[in-house]
């Protein structure tokens, strides 16, 4: 599994897929992110808005022509605060110096 700067780049308007989820009704649920708070993506589906909450749910974005997953948990940053840190490890605690990568990028 590879780093990818998704997790530090603007997410709304872009499309994304639900790919796991502590609740299984929302798997595979597609739809385009609309609105983002610290702890929350508000999705646009089938003309419906539902807000999911980050830490429940595994995502999938197409980002620079490649599918890439990345675990909610990795996204539970305000929105100014996550593309602020970009270039930085958001996942690693201060003083860390173990790195535990929970993005995945796979070739289309």
């Amino acid at each position: 599994m590879e780093h990818e700067p998704i997790t530090s780049d603007e997410l709304i308007g872009r499309m994304v897929t639900i790919i796991e989820c502590t609740d299984p009704s929302w798997m595979n649920l597609s739809g385009l992110i609309i609105d983002e708070t610290k702890h929350t993506f508000l999705i646009e589906t089938d003309k419906k808005q539902k807000r999911i909450a980050k830490q429940t749910a595994t995502f999938a974005f197409e980002y620079h022509g490649k599918k890439t997953i990345v675990k909610g948990t990795r996204l539970v940053y305000r929105p100014e605060e996550r593309i602020k840190k970009q270039g930085e490890d958001i996942g690693r605690k201060k003083g860390s110096t173990k790195h535990r990568v929970e993005c995945q990028t796979t070739q289309r």
